[in-house]
Parts: C-alpha cells; sequence; structure tokens
C-alpha cells in the first residue's frame, strides 16, 4: 500500500490527543492500546454521552473517537453540544454498519470521519492520523452509501396534482 501524502508520519503526530467514547470496555482498551503505540495521548475516556460532553471541553483533545449508540445518548449528539459550545476537537465516529442516516446526521453534526469497527488496526490507525492532520477520514467501507447518487424527484405533471387533491380543495 502506498503511503498517503495527506498523512503525515507517526512521529510528527506524537503527543497529540484523543478521548475515547465508548460503552464496552473492551473497544476502549484495544484503542487505548492502539494510540498509545503510535505515541499518541490519551486525554481520556468515558462509557457515558453525559460525562464526555462534561469532561472533553475542559481536557481539551485533538480528537474524539465516538460510538455511536451510548447508554445516555449518542455520538451524533456528543459531536453537536461540542460544536454547540465551539469546541475545536475534531470528531470520528466509529461504528459496525454503514448506516446511511447515522453517517448523514454525523456529517451534519460536524464530523471529521467515520471509522468502521470490521477493519483492521492499520486501516483504523490510517484514518485516525489522516484526522489529526485536519482531513476528512472516511473508511472505504462507507464510500457505497457516501457517493450514492441522491435521487432526483420529477416535478409532478399538473393532471397528477389534480389527482391529489381532495374533493374539498
Amino acid at each position: 500500500m502506498m503511503a498517503d501524502p495527506e498523512i503525515p508520519p507517526a512521529h510528527l503526530l506524537t503527543g497529540r490527543s484523543v478521548y475515547l467514547l465508548d460503552d464496552h470496555e473492551v473497544v476502549r482498551r484495544g484503542l487505548r492500546h492502539l494510540l498509545e503505540l503510535e505515541v499518541l495521548s490519551i486525554a481520556g475516556e468515558s462509557w457515558s454521552a453525559r460525562e464526555a460532553v462534561r469532561r472533553i471541553p475542559a481536557l481539551r483533545p485533538d480528537l474524539v473517537i465516538l460510538d455511536d449508540d451510548l447508554p445516555d445518548g449518542s455520538g451524533v449528539e456528543v459531536c453537536r453540544a461540542l460544536a454547540a459550545a465551539g469546541s475545536t476537537t475534531m470528531c470520528v465516529l466509529m461504528i459496525g454498519d454503514a448506516d446511511e442516516a447515522v453517517l448523514i446526521e454525523f456529517i451534519l453534526a460536524g464530523a471529521w470521519g467515520c471509522l468502521s469497527k470490521q477493519d483492521d488496526s492499520s486501516e483504523q490507525l490510517r484514518l485516525i492520523r489522516r484526522a489529526l492532520a485536519g482531513h476528512s477520514a472516511y473508511c472505504g467501507r462507507f464510500q457505497s452509501v457516501l457517493l450514492a447518487p441522491v435521487p432526483r424527484l420529477r416535478p409532478k405533471r399538473p393532471e397528477e396534482k389534480l389527482l391529489t387533491l381532495t374533493r374539498r380543495k
């Protein structure tokens, strides 16, 4: 695999901080281990959306990796709350399936990217580095959803409009 010219080498990202938000401890531990091998600092972690919204602004991490499905909210809600508070922290969602509605919601909330839980660690790290370098970072698994053509709504002909009217109209 060729190196992505937009991603700086790992040593240039040393010391950048990441906050982990996932309700599964084993996922947080795995991500922490992976990121620490990259010499990235773990600013904090939590399992709760409420706790994350409270802690992240004070910790000011460079990046937050968010699970979308949390016991007390969602990653999208956390991303929105951070943006509304004026935070410059980048958010990246980590999900299992390419759910078009979740991806669109997350993009509209200001997310920088989306990782797949099914990708191997090297691909996840590549996307995390890409986000930390200030570039969008969307997993290839989601490209078909993100690049799907938007269906064109054809305008109704006048006689079709008439058929939708009730007697009263």
